[in-house]
């Protein structure tokens, strides 16, 4: 199953063109911004900016310059590969935290072998096809994994030892991570209500209400000096983006409930191992561990209400997972029984956790996913670019042409796309108005925009009214197309390989 991911992977990673997710065009934006100088966040009418925090697109673009690198899409995500196999070896490590502290010595045995197997599986975790969709492609999501699972490590690893350094770390680290993700400064809460349990559990010599309140309010002051930091750099513009953009967006507590059902399994994992690991054992202080994990799964379903995708519930699913490894150590058949039950006990629990991994959606066959076409159609766009500046021709979604030319595009239909969704009450008219100026102004040349005569264009999803697509289409004219790609039945989303409309001014 290894072998077939990487396999799989190697083709998507070496993709030249920023339309392999629907995060990886503003990405490469935020890289030409950085490379030029420029803040990061513009004003939401230029319609091309990310509401996601910069750490990531920092950290790859230091990275990519050491190595001369910053315009080779591909080694940006390797880059970012890198972060995900990280995660997997962290996830490893937060299993060995979990087994030193539930399991015997005697029940670790051959820990080295366990170990081992897991992070096979943590790997494939790692690109869970419903979970951890966007960790192949240019997205937070990857650096995002390894803080969480880092996070969980540092509970784990101060339930093991309580050290100093360790409550140190957990201040800071909410606010590293909220740089990556704003999600990620739950953390902070997290450790305070895991603090707080050890306090009531347990006599320390180190931990007491003082530490426990200096770690919150350190931590507070760090993230608050930080924003003040980006405010007085940035301005309106980043508090509009990393605060207020999201934000508009409503959670549907039904979409919650069906993702839900649809991390069922892992959900159960979890459940599974309380049943087996701390009803029995009557242990507070791993119950405390426990639910830390159900207090950040809970989060994220209800915020994965927020969107159509489950990419919220990556990280818990991986701790779920590690409590479920465990689990499957403390019952795993023993010498206690004659030999040939044994054999045949060891070989059904061996082969049923494989299976049951095949059954996720890991299995997939040995094959080069990408077709001959998708490159046909990354030359058939970058063939509208050869008789025209880069600057008056509008390309909806994709910046690989842009980053050739240190060219920060306007009108993007993924920043758009944030203003007019079907998950959010209204349209935000007000971010659109120089949009449609612009194109009533006819300020491009020629725009290539897809599916734009359909309700499935990103300028207006159901033609709710953003005025956007009717503006481009009264004035300008279709004066060709650029068909879809053939042969993929699967990306992120099927949007960015779709039918490219091509069009120029009425005259």
């Amino acid at each position: 199953m290894v072998f077939s991911l990487l396999f799989r992977l190697s083709a998507y990673l070496s993709i030249p063109a920023d339309i392999l997710s629907f995060s990886e065009s503003p990405f490469i934006t935020d890289l030409i911004k950085i490379r030029q100088g420029l803040s990061i966040y513009s004003p939401m009418t230029d319609n091309n900016s990310y509401p996601y925090p910069p750490g990531t697109q920092y950290l790859l673009y230091a990275i990519s310059s050491v190595f001369q690198k910053s315009d080779s899409i591909p080694f940006l995500r390797l880059i970012q590969f890198s972060f995900v196999f990280l995660a997997a070896l962290t996830a490893t490590w937060v299993a060995h935290l979990l087994g030193r502290k539930i399991l015997t010595e005697d029940e670790r045995r051959p820990w080295g072998l366990w170990l081992g197997s897991w992070l096979f599986f943590f790997f494939l975790l790692s690109f869970e096809p419903k979970f951890n969709i966007y960790n192949h492609s240019l997205h937070n999501d990857g650096l995002a994994l390894l803080i969480t699972l880092t996070a969980y490590g540092l509970i784990l690893k101060y339930a093991l030892h309580p050290k100093p350094w360790v409550v140190i770390a957990m201040a800071i680290l909410p606010t590293l991570g909220f740089w990556v993700k704003q999600s990620l400064l739950i953390w902070l809460f997290l450790f305070g209500f895991f603090l707080a349990g050890m306090k009531f559990t347990q006599r320390d010599s180190f931990l007491n209400w003082k530490h426990i309140f200096g770690m919150l309010v350190g931590g507070l002051l760090l993230f608050g000096t930080t924003v003040a930091i980006a405010y007085i750099s940035w301005g309106p513009d980043y508090t509009y983006w990393v605060f207020s953009a999201l934000g508009e967006k409503s959670v549907s507590l039904a979409r919650s409930i069906e993702h839900l059902f649809q991390a069922g399994i892992y959900a159960a994992m979890g459940l599974t191992a309380a049943w087996v690991l701390i009803l029995p054992a009557n242990n507070s202080k791993t119950a405390i561990l426990w639910l830390v994990w159900a207090t950040l799964f809970s989060i994220e379903v209800f915020t994965s209400g927020l969107g159509f995708v489950m990419n919220h519930l990556g990280p818990g699913i991986m701790i779920a997972s590690a409590w479920f490894f465990i689990m499957m150590v403390k019952i795993w058949p023993r010498k206690s029984i004659a030999t040939w039950r044994l054999g045949f006990q060891k070989i059904a629990a061996g082969a049923s956790l494989v299976l049951l991994f095949g059954g996720l959606g890991f299995i997939q066959q040995p094959r080069n996913p990408i077709p001959k076409d998708l490159y046909r159609y990354i030359t058939d766009i970058e063939a509208q670019f050869t008789d025209l500046p880069v600057d008056k021709v509008l390309l909806d979604a994709g910046s690989w042409i842009y980053l050739k030319e240190d060219y920060i595009g306007e009108d993007r239909s993924t920043t758009v796309s944030l203003h007019v969704g079907i998950n959010q009450p209204s349209i935000n008219i007000e971010a659109l108005q120089e949009t449609i100026e612009r194109i009533e102004q006819k300020q491009y040349a020629r725009i290539l925009a897809r599916q734009i005569d359909t309700p499935h264009t990103w300028y207006d999803f159901g033609d709710r009214g953003s005025g956007i697509k009717q503006s481009i289409l009264q004035n300008y004219h279709i004066v060709d197309r650029i068909p879809a790609v053939q042969g993929i039945n699967q990306w992120w989303p099927m949007h960015l390989i779709g039918e490219v409309v091509i069009l120029e001014p009425n005259t």
